[in-house]
């Protein structure tokens, strides 16, 4: 296993002298079977969840990316307490070179068109004192750095600000967006009259009338990995069938993207880390929601719906029944949108994740540079709303 980077000696966190930390840089196709132990323990208790942050989610999604994975690198964060390299306790996929950031190029963390989510995994016990470490890593080689989709609350996003801040480096958030995300009420019901509102209940109550008004209208939910992966093949025939098939966009239509599906959601994964739920018409899929999950938050990654039925809605009708899943199963604490932009369950979830990208520049030009960036954005911006308009 090649060592890109490596601190020979910890550095102790500026105001937690407590806290000792190493980092190193690991390239990920070389990660050894100890390291791959050490990163599924990390994930199994996240002080926030990333499921696409685990071995087998990235191993899967570059399958749809291949000229990423030999430049991918990881940056591990260890805690360390003597001799040793010490205990995992954060981990971050890294492209040295791989983002244009206003004139230079920089570090990013790895996201993708399928990789919505760039939140570090972090232990739950990791020490004060890891974002501290975690930025320095980034910066080390005095070039800009950027995270795409982090939050900006809870703690990873608070933690991340502070150490921003305590390092006095430039930094500024891009691009901020409000991601929907959902967590149980006392009930679906009090969920429901909090979040949908009226109006709301009732047309989903019409919508789910209509669809089983002539046919047998059911709920299947699977976690099991076979279940899951058994579900694959309707999804991308469902998906092909629809808008994403005539613009040339789904899943089915390249071999890659099947392949980081097959990966994605494959047999012998864990119970549990994998979810699909099908809205079923007579047995028939109307509408299927694959999602990966972690510590009890299911992230919704691709939906996809018998556009036939368009006028009925069944996307919304069976987002709507994750929500009564949410509240009938104890194992499942929370739904994540993995939305980027406006999405139809900005309707029907009400609380908010703030996210964006946080951009470092070091040096005199950092100012500079992230005023750059924000302008490229800009004209990248309206160049897309020109072409938008020019299409009609």
């Amino acid at each position: 296993m090649t060592v890109l980077e490596e601190n020979q000696r910890p550095e102790t966190a500026r105001h937690h002298a407590d806290a000792d930390f190493v980092t190193r840089r690991v390239l990920f196709a070389e990660a050894e079977p100890a390291l791959l132990r050490e990163w599924e323990a990390l994930a199994a208790e996240p002080l926030h969840p990333n499921p696409f942050y685990t071995p087998a989610a990235l191993d899967a999604l570059l399958a749809a990316d291949p000229s990423a994975r030999d430049r991918l690198q990881l940056i591990c964060l260890y805690r360390t307490d003597g001799p040793g390299r010490g205990r995992l306790v954060g981990l971050l996929p890294w492209l040295r070179r791989g983002a244009r950031i206003g004139w230079r190029r920089g570090g990013v963390n790895y996201t993708s068109p399928y990789l919505p989510c760039g939140t570090p995994l972090i232990a739950r016990d990791a020490p004060p004192g890891w974002a501290e470490r975690l930025i320095h890593a980034l910066s080390n080689d005095a070039k800009p750095a950027l995270l795409r989709h982090v939050p900006l609350s809870g703690p990873i996003g608070d933690a991340l600000l502070a150490a921003l801040r305590e390092t006095g480096a430039t930094w500024r958030p891009l691009d901020p967006f409000a991601r929907p995300v959902a967590t149980p009420s006392q009930s679906y019901e009090a969920f429901t009259r909090r979040a949908y509102g009226r109006n709301r209940r009732k047309g989903i109550k019409r919508l789910r009338n209509a669809l089983s008004a002539d046919a047998t209208l059911t709920l299947e939910s699977r976690t099991d990995p076979q279940g899951c992966a058994a579900a694959t093949g309707p999804f991308l025939a469902l998906e092909a069938g629809g808008w994403k098939g005539a613009g040339g966009t789904a899943l089915a239509q390249k071999d890659a993207t099947r392949t980081m599906l097959a990966r994605l959601f494959r047999p012998d994964l864990p119970p549990g880390s994998r979810r699909v739920d099908q809205l079923l018409l007579d047995g028939r899929p109307i509408a299927i929601s694959m999602s990966l999950v972690q510590d009890g938050t299911a992230f919704l990654w691709k939906t996809a719906y018998d556009e036939a039925l368009r006028r009925h809605a069944p996307g919304i009708v069976l987002e709507d029944a994750i929500v009564q899943a949410l509240h009938a199963e104890p194992a499942l604490r929370g739904l994540d949108s993995c939305t980027l932009a406006a999405s139809p369950l900005q309707d029907l979830y009400d609380e908010r994740l703030e996210m964006a990208d946080l951009v470092i520049a070091p040096g005199r030009a950092g100012a500079a540079l992230i005023a750059a960036e924000q302008e490229r954005r800009a004209m990248r911006r309206r160049v897309a709303g020109w072409l938008r308009r020019r299409r009609g």
